[in-house]
């Protein structure tokens, strides 16, 4: 399984540069669950992967810079189903804004 990130520089929805987002944390909650369950680094291209995983639903979580919201945080939120314990699943790219330096 299989996941590619990508992190937005822009001032509100102005797209100044976009790149893959290296370093940066996506979780993963099984089922219901309301806590995450596992979490992984995105690698230098931007991409996570979660192994081991069985057949069912999950959600995938990442935050994003808010320059709007009041703490500035924005949950970026994915569900994924996996048919089987053997399956391949690449989800959307999740879109992420990174405060401007």
């Amino acid at each position: 399984q299989v996941w590619v990130s990508r992190a937005i520089i822009g001032k509100k929805d102005t797209l100044i540069k976009e790149y893959p987002s290296v370093d940066e944390r996506v979780y993963i909650k099984y089922g219901d669950n309301s806590i995450y369950d596992d979490d992984f680094k995105t690698d230098a291209q931007g991409n996570f992967k979660f192994t081991g995983l069985t057949k069912g639903d999950y959600i995938l979580n990442t935050y994003s810079y808010c320059d709007t919201c009041s703490t500035k945080i924005d949950l970026k939120e994915q569900k994924i189903h996996l048919s089987s314990h053997k399956a391949k699943v690449v989800a959307p790219t999740f879109n992420i804004k990174t405060k401007n330096k």
